[in-house]
């Protein structure tokens, strides 16, 4: 079974609004070596220093803006988008053989907004979206590998779930493509990107659970990893 495709929006979801993303390898922009990745604290799924004053980006890395402090601050073709809130994870989901090093979760408002842009969300999400106003979303994003030389299915996030009572289908609700992104069938010692973008109701979340789908088998579809869990929480 594939990976259901994500929605194509006019074209400038694909990249164009993912924003803080890095590469799969193990620098940072400087070209310094990055802390190991710690195994996330994860759980089988049952039934189967914030800144006042706002900051502008100054580094980027892969081409995209790189926002990691609160309150930075970017204007590009979708309009303005601000960092709300951030916890840089770097851990690892273990769902054997797959590998999910999530690099880090964050809310973005974005404002003043294409009309085009607005009309696309509205229409595929069904949404209520004013150009000026704009949005909240979160964006979970890291590296995934298929550590065996066999192939395999994953669909990725299942369900996110706020501490604001949202419930967001992580296959059909993520409107963030990127090029980039490991497919969701994986041949045997692979690895890439994975990242995805949830429009929130409110950016008043502290909280999130994330549902990571299970491995198959690509040719059984067998199972031959459960469904993991992990939270986060908003410092």
């Amino acid at each position: 079974m594939n990976k259901f495709s994500k929605i194509m929006i006019a074209g400038v979801v694909i990249g164009g609004l993912l924003a803080g993303c890095g590469s799969n390898d193990q620098t940072s922009g400087n070209g310094e070596s990055e802390e190991a990745p710690k195994a996330a604290n994860q759980t089988d799924v049952s039934n189967k220093e914030e800144k006042n004053e706002q900051e502008e980006v100054s580094k980027e890395e892969n081409g995209k803006p790189l926002l990691e402090e609160v309150g930075q601050t970017i204007e590009d073709e979708n309009g303005k988008l601000e960092l709300l809130k951030i916890n840089k994870v770097n851990e690892t989901v273990d769902l054997s053989p797959v590998k999910m090093t999530i690099k880090d979760i964050k809310v973005f408002k974005r404002t003043d907004i294409p009309q085009d842009l607005a009309n696309n969300l509205n229409d595929a999400f069904d949404q209520n979206i004013d150009p000026k106003e704009g949005f909240v979303y979160l964006q979970v994003g890291g590296d995934v590998e298929n550590t065996v030389d066999k192939n395999v299915s994953w669909n990725g996030i299942n369900t996110i779930v706020t501490d604001g009572g949202q419930q967001i289908d992580g296959i059909f609700d993520d409107f963030i493509m990127d090029s980039n992104e490991l497919e969701s069938d994986m041949m045997g010692k692979v690895n890439g990107i994975s990242y995805g973008g949830y429009l929130l109701k409110d950016a008043d979340i502290n909280k999130v659970k994330i549902i990571f789908a299970p491995v198959y088998d690509y040719e059984s579809y067998e199972e031959i990893s459960p469904e993991q869990q992990v939270e986060y929480t908003f410092e």
